[in-house]
């Protein structure tokens, strides 16, 4: 019997390609779906995405209530806002599932489930405590520091209401069997669905771009701590000028510290910034490359994720450069689709793309077995039955409780 689901995601919806990919999946089962999600400027309050209801809301702009709203969340574990937007629709589309994206509105949306008899599902696309402590270590030690992690970006405080939502959800699902084993506490059932890319919306694999200098090299994401790439950029600072050239795609808040790197390098010919671009345009610039980069910082975060980027990568048949942490090292390694750099510094990397450099056909080879890998593995045609099958599970649960 098909379930009336309400999705909950306190960001806006066209940034994130999981959810996009979640929704086509169940509605493509018969199930009847509904987002609920933050709105940017210029988008309506409501429409219809592949047959799924989407409701935005806006949030507060103002400095002091957001800080409000972050604070009560934190020491609450509930987003008041998000729970009376969650209770209004799960009233209005009479939802049998209330499944929410990630920690800062699952314990809401977890209260609101069971006052309506509704199932939880915790979609867990990220280890939001690991996310928090690996920002601690990037920003400057001193008295701010001290007030934001022992208050709103308190890992500690955010594990606390982690370990209560899985204990307490119908259904969790995370994105590697990494993440499964260092969740806080055991789930009543959880399923793997992991961040494999859709083959109907990625062009196929292409060759390489001829073997000819300026190595071209492709980063494409956020700009944030956990990515070394100020130790990327001094790498193209250490080889030949001329030899490499690397595109940033992508924003975040190391972008204005990079942008003043390279100027202080001296390297705006060789280092571009694309910032922010539609997936289509996206694509193109990792096609145009010889290398892919991922150069992950090691966090709690980063060594149980599952990044969408390192399968477009590899779909399109680039090589990559990664560092040596967790779950995306150890799929580049299990593939053979690029070369593992430990420790990621300016020097090893540096080392890394010059020997590359002088082996072509080696990058072609990485990039055929990547690109074979996710035709035949890491695709989400298997994913998506991952996901319904979880489904299934819940709706018997359902039946056999009566529901």
């Amino acid at each position: 019997m098909p379930l009336r689901i309400l999705m909950v995601l306190d960001k806006p919806f066209r940034t994130d390609l999981r959810v996009e990919r979640e929704i086509r999946a169940l509605v493509g089962s018969g199930h009847r779906v509904s987002l609920l999600c933050e709105r940017m400027d210029g988008e309506a309050e409501r429409d219809d995405w592949n047959g799924a209801a989407v409701c935005r809301i806006s949030s507060s702009r103002n400095r002091r209530s957001r800080w409000a709203h972050y604070l009560t969340g934190t020491l609450t574990g509930r987003s008041r806002g998000w729970e009376g937007a969650i209770e209004a629709g799960a009233v209005e589309q009479s939802s049998d599932v209330i499944h929410a994206h990630d920690l800062p509105v699952a314990t809401s949306a977890l209260r609101v489930a069971r006052r309506r008899g509704a199932a939880f599902v915790f979609d867990r696309h990220e280890n939001w405590a690991g996310l928090l402590a690996g920002l601690r270590d990037d920003f400057p030690p001193g008295l701010r520091r001290k007030v934001l992690w022992s208050s709103i970006n308190s890992p500690a405080i955010w594990r606390h209401w982690e370990k209560r939502v899985v204990r307490d959800a119908d259904l969790v699902i995370t994105v590697s069997r990494e993440a499964g084993l260092e969740l806080p506490s055991s789930p009543r059932d959880l399923e793997i669905v992991s961040n494999y890319v859709d083959l109907d919306t990625l062009p196929a694999a292409s060759p390489l771009p001829p073997a000819t200098r300026p190595l071209r090299l492709c980063f494409s994401g956020v700009f944030n701590a956990m990515f070394a790439l100020a130790d990327t950029v001094r790498a193209i600072s250490l080889l030949p000028q001329g030899s490499t050239e690397l595109t940033l795609v992508g924003d975040g808040d190391d972008k204005a510290s990079l942008v003043s790197l390279v100027h202080e390098l001296r390297l705006e010919p060789f280092v571009h910034f694309h910032g922010w671009r539609p997936r289509d345009e996206a694509l193109a610039t990792i096609q145009r490359s010889h290398l892919c980069l991922l150069p992950l910082r090691d966090n709690a975060l980063t060594r149980t994720t599952v990044g969408n980027k390192l399968f477009e990568y590899m779909g399109l048949g680039r090589p990559v450069l990664c560092s040596a942490v967790g779950v995306m090292a150890r799929l580049v390694g299990e593939t053979g689709a690029g070369i593992i750099v430990e420790p990621w510094t300016s020097e090893t990397v540096a080392a890394a793309i010059a020997d590359l450099s002088e082996r072509p056909e080696r990058l072609a080879v990485m990039g055929g077995e990547g690109a074979r890998a996710v035709r035949t593995v890491y695709n989400w045609g298997r994913e998506r039955e991952s996901l319904l099958s979880a489904y299934r599970r819940l709706e018997r649960a359902r039946s056999g409780a009566g529901v």
